[in-house]
């Protein structure tokens, strides 16, 4: 494979201003656009990599500062409009003025001429090519706009997909990467689409257009890295693909969890028909099973304090209370769960004993020592098991035990497709991996389901 040097574009802007929410409105929203400039700096230059930031024209004006530091941390600078609106809506005299509001903008903040242009939306379409018109007229050298797909939004189909010459040849067009397959241009060059699809697809497909002897032009969005940036009610179709599958995977978890509570609780319900009961039996009695180890590796539980790590509906805690516990706490990041533990607590009158608290863990628990603490079924769902298990370390007296789900069992097929289906992380474990995460004695292992 020829030697390539692949492009990493940035189009920098704040994670509201990509919402089709009217400038207008803006202020109303917190601004995040410096903290997260800040942090790709940094993780730009532990990877030893440069990029070309196409700066949002208000963001040079609000945030001079953060453009003067990309700058000065050796990456290229282009603009990506001034007011982030779709340009096949706008005329071609109000493109002309904004544009030439957000060249100076980026210019006016690090006294450099800005070369490279990339529209917002990808919105040089064949209704706006006349876009490329006017930014020949203005002397920018570079446009990367056009998305050889087809979306509601953007696209030409049939756009050449290699970098080629515009008109006289004053302006150069890098169109956004495509994989080509079974005759069509599979959109794989970043966004939303390096969030849907599984990384070995960007990789396959960047590998494929190098092989050809073309660069690969990949796109990222500051947003992307701030997963816990506001969530606000947006119509489906902008809320699925700007949502989707950010890099952190709590806040899909907590909302998973939020959603389907009852579902997760129905396992300790003897309420059921005998066709459901021989499902749960084969399926998920290990859960039960769960319950059972664990409230007889803690005995006696007359007088002790237990923490309960991911609690969900509580059925581990009303255990240990029913056992003699004198206090126990239950910590889980889906409010809907807690509802439910709160509930059935107040039921088996154990509430004066059981308190529940919605949160993630440490955070929502600030006490302790806890003489006991407990994680079941909650490493599914957590990314870095590590920095819980320190955290519980720290809360913890005397004895911690946690189950870990298996990476290989008969089950983990349909555990994955299930969890992929709803967009739900899931994280699986080998034994040694759970050797090298515990490694003292007060912890209490299971390598289950």
């Amino acid at each position: 494979m020829p030697d390539i040097t692949n492009a990493l574009t940035i189009d920098f802007e704040d994670w509201y201003q990509g919402l089709e929410i009217p400038p207008a409105e803006w202020g109303r929203y917190e601004h995040r656009i410096v903290a997260t400039g800040r942090r790709l700096i940094e993780i730009l230059d532990d990877a030893g990599v440069k990029a070309t930031f196409f700066v949002l024209g208000k963001v040079a004006e609000d945030h001079p500062e953060i453009v003067r530091e990309l700058a000065a941390a050796g990456h290229e600078l282009g603009t990506h409009g001034y007011s982030h609106t779709l340009i096949y809506t706008q005329t071609p005299e109000v493109f002309r003025e904004e544009m030439k509001r957000a060249l100076g903008a980026v210019e006016q903040a690090v006294g450099l001429k800005v070369k490279g242009h990339r529209a917002p939306f990808f919105s040089i379409t064949k209704r706006s090519l006349w876009a490329l018109d006017v930014l020949t007229e203005l002397g920018v050298q570079y446009d990367t706009s056009i998305f050889p797909v087809m979306n509601y939004r953007y696209g030409i189909e049939d756009a050449p997909r290699w970098p080629h010459d515009i008109g006289d040849g004053r302006l150069k067009e890098f169109p956004i990467s495509t994989w080509r397959l079974l005759g069509k241009n599979i959109p794989i060059a970043g966004g939303a689409y390096f969030r849907i699809f599984p990384y070995a697809v960007t990789r396959a497909g960047f590998r494929s257009i190098n092989r050809l002897g073309q660069p690969a032009v990949f796109y990222l969005h500051p947003w992307e890295i701030d997963p816990h940036h506001p969530r606000i009610p947006l119509p489906r179709r902008i809320a699925t693909t700007h949502y989707f599958n950010l890099k952190t995977v709590d806040t899909k978890v907590q909302h998973h969890f939020h959603l389907d509570a009852q579902r997760f609780d129905a396992i300790y319900d003897d309420r059921k028909g005998p066709v459901a009961r021989f499902i749960d039996n084969v399926w998920r009695g290990v859960v039960r099973k769960r319950l059972e180890l664990t409230v007889q590796k803690l005995e006696p539980l007359t007088g002790k304090t237990v923490l309960d790590v991911g609690c969900g509906s509580g059925r581990f805690c009303f255990a240990y209370a029913q056992q003699g516990a004198s206090r126990v706490v239950g910590v889980d990041f889906a409010e809907a769960m807690i509802d439910l533990a709160k509930r059935y607590a107040a039921e088996l009158h154990v509430d004066n004993v059981c308190e529940f608290r919605a949160g993630r863990f440490p955070e929502a628990v600030p006490d302790g020592p806890f003489e006991a603490s407990t994680a079941m079924g909650f490493f599914d769902y957590i990314e870095d098991p590590l920095a819980i298990v320190r955290a519980m370390r720290e809360k913890t007296s005397r004895t911690m035990i946690m189950s870990f789900p298996k990476a290989y069992e008969w089950r983990v097929p349909v555990r994955r497709l299930r969890f992929l289906l709803a967009g739900c992380p899931l994280f699986l474990y080998t034994r040694g991996r759970v050797a090298s995460i515990l490694k003292d004695d007060i912890i209490i292992a299971h390598l289950g389901d």
